[in-house]
């Protein structure tokens, strides 16, 4: 059995190097996600509000909300 696991001239291998610039960068931007994340869920939470204001019942709702990947 072999690995597949490229090493770099240090030493590391490069999936370690590229998980450790990945979670850098997240982590330097640590901020602005979590405040996506507010706006999200406002946009979540407007959605589901006008759909009852359609007929909808608050399960159905909630289903549709659930089901919408794009928000």
């Amino acid at each position: 059995m072999t690995k597949n696991n490229l090493t770099s001239i240090d030493g590391k291998s490069k999936k370690k190097t590229e998980m450790q610039e990945a979670l850098a960068q997240i982590l330097e931007n640590i901020e602005e996600i979590m405040e996506l994340d507010i706006i999200k869920s406002k946009i979540r939470r407007s959605y589901y509000d006008h759909l009852i204001k359609q007929g909808f019942t608050e399960e159905q709702a909630l289903e549709i909300v659930k089901s919408d990947s794009t928000i």
